[in-house]
């Protein structure tokens, strides 16, 4: 069920930075006070004002920015490993068509 969709308005607080992925909106505290606010989806416009606070980026975020780095421009808004390699196959798959 998804309670966004009936109006319900979820707030989860963690320290685990791979589960910001799923939240549509993310907000940064330091030492109670905000610090950052994004959308999920500016989080890649972001990148170095986490590192600043020495945040980690998420893993599948760490390898989408390393893709985009080489070239290869996977969505930017996956949330879960297999639709990285969805999206990749996707790409290939497009690229071997567009190449025959």
């Amino acid at each position: 069920v998804d309670l966004h969709k009936k109006g319900f308005t979820i707030v989860y607080v963690t320290n685990v930075i791979d589960e910001v992925l799923s939240a549509q909106r993310i907000f940064i505290l330091d030492k109670g006070s905000l610090k950052y606010e994004f959308k999920r989806s500016e989080l890649f416009d972001n990148v170095d004002k986490l590192k600043s606070m020495s945040l980690e980026m998420p893993l599948l975020m760490d390898i989408i920015h390393k893709l985009h780095s080489c070239g290869i421009n996977v969505d930017q808004d996956i949330r879960t490993a297999e639709d990285l390699v969805g999206s990749i196959i996707a790409k290939i798959k497009i690229n071997i068509a567009g190449a025959a």
